[in-house]
């Protein structure tokens, strides 16, 4: 299993855990990602924020 901040741009992953603060996972569920959902990484440079499509 590899973080989402880590997938390089190009790359099409399936979402296998999301893990975080009981606020954190509200926000997170409520715009649709959850467990299952196939999402590709369109850009993700350190310095700036990650940009995927799902």
């Amino acid at each position: 299993m590899i973080a989402l901040n880590e997938v390089n741009a190009g790359q099409k992953v399936v979402v296998s855990d999301v893990k975080g603060d009981k606020r954190f996972l509200s926000r997170i569920t409520s715009i649709g990602l959850t467990i299952g959902c196939e999402l590709e990484v369109l850009h993700n440079e350190r310095k700036f924020p990650l940009l995927f499509y799902g």
